[in-house]
């Protein structure tokens, strides 16, 4: 499986004034399909670029990375 780096930590921290920690409900994106003129219409589309995980942080970390090498992306995005 390929390494998948997640980004946006820092704008996590900038927002909330912690690093991100805990149990919550974590999404993830892939933010090069995020893009304006490629934004998903249909649900199955937006599927494949947002990713939502209910407990730890670390948990949410592990299952995004999985999810995104799945999907060939190299990183993924924590949404503030």
């Amino acid at each position: 499986m390929a390494t998948v780096t997640v980004m946006g930590e820092d704008t996590y921290t900038f927002t909330h004034g912690r690093k991100p920690r805990g149990r919550a409900v974590w999404l993830f994106a892939r933010s090069a399909d995020l893009l304006l003129h490629d934004a998903p219409t249909t649900p199955h589309e937006w599927s494949r670029v947002l990713f939502q995980y209910s407990g730890t942080y670390t948990d949410a970390k592990r299952a995004a990375r999985k999810w995104a090498a799945e999907l060939g992306s190299s990183y993924v995005r924590v949404m503030p």
